[in-house]
């Protein structure tokens, strides 16, 4: 049995799979929300959940002071970045984005038969949007993705920017704000996607809020829009213990404040002590750094040492993408690479 022609040219999305005691290669966080446990009373375990998640739309409603109508649940933002293409993406039907960026806009674009193009990010790593509006003019996609702040690099355009792409474009423009929990929050379209007719904001709980074994995502978009995925979406997609788990996430709104102000400190002494090092480090909005290292084969020598960060050749030899740590597992970090180096 041979698969549909836009399948055979894939390749298995593969987790590197060895034995270390610090992981920094996947942008986790700690479990600090529900690091005593956590205990879910009355589950109707044994009937299928809320299809809509109208539970968790209501407390994301309310964590977010905006109308829980405009917003959908999927299991991760990466289940939702998929039904937008599934939704909207025709074969042929082209997705424009910037590079480098997350990896699986080309996949999921390349599996339901569209073509995905990519426009290079600066030589400092920003998008220039001009030209990204550009290219859109010449090749008419059906969808313009844009990651802010981006994966993997941490750069996060200016909201005038992107307010300019999405009114110079008959695209759909799709915004994936998987980190934007880790900025003040002003370059966020959130709250405002309801109020055009080709935008879609994504955002995740596996980041700020440590739980991406929990599956869990959400996205804000017009009344129209929202039909039209509706139409698509899988029902039942999100589980009901990650649908509770998500509620009571979102009733600890200090705690996370908390975390994600100590996410911040933390990166800035991580930056200062590999910039001591010798290596680039790029401006970053998000939990991780981007940098270049002296080491070409830094990720293989850390390994030895127990530390796993992710490797970004396929973007230029020496490039990595660092998560930001506990205080514990930075200092672990900057000793390896001591004794490394």
């Amino acid at each position: 049995m041979k698969t549909k022609p836009a399948i055979e040219q894939l390749n298995p999305y593969r987790v590197k799979d060895v034995n270390v005691s610090i992981k920094l290669d996947a942008n986790e966080s700690a479990n600090y929300l529900f690091k005593d446990g956590l205990v879910l009373e009355h589950l109707d375990i044994n009937l299928y959940p809320d299809t809509n998640a109208n539970g968790l739309k209501e407390a994301l409603g309310s964590y977010f002071d905006m109308n829980s109508t405009h917003l959908m649940v999927g299991s991760g933002s990466s289940e939702l970045i998929e039904l937008i293409i599934k939704t909207y993406v025709a074969p042929g039907d082209k997705v424009l984005s910037f590079n480098p960026s997350f990896t699986m806009y080309d996949v999921y674009t390349t599996m339901h038969g569209g073509t995905f193009v990519s426009v290079p990010v600066e030589k400092d790593l920003s998008y220039d949007i001009d030209k990204l509006i550009t290219v859109a003019h010449t090749i008419k996609p059906k969808l313009i993705i844009v990651c802010t702040p981006n994966n993997p690099t941490g750069y996060q355009p200016a909201k005038a920017d992107i307010a300019k792409l999405i009114n110079n474009t008959d695209a759909l423009v799709l915004l994936d704000e998987a980190y934007m929990d880790f900025t003040d929050g002003s370059q966020s379209f959130l709250k405002e996607a309801k109020d055009y007719d080709n935008l879609i904001v994504s955002r995740t709980f596996s980041k700020a809020f440590g739980l991406a074994g929990a599956r869990l995502g959400y996205m804000s978009t017009s009344p129209g829009i929202m039909a039209s995925l509706l139409k698509v979406k899988t029902p039942y997609n999100v589980n009901l213990l990650s649908q509770q788990l998500g509620v009571k996430a979102l009733e600890k709104k200090q705690a996370v404040q908390s975390f994600i102000n100590g996410v911040i400190e933390r990166k800035m002494i991580l930056k200062e002590a590999l910039s001591n090092l010798g290596f680039i480090v790029y401006p970053s909005q998000a939990n991780f750094l981007f940098v270049k290292s002296p080491v070409i084969e830094l990720d293989e020598w850390l390994i030895e040492q127990g530390i796993l960060i992710r490797n970004f050749a396929s973007f230029e030899p020496g490039y990595f993408r660092i998560s930001v740590g506990s205080e514990s597992d930075n200092r672990a970090l900057i000793n390896a690479l001591k004794e490394v180096l």
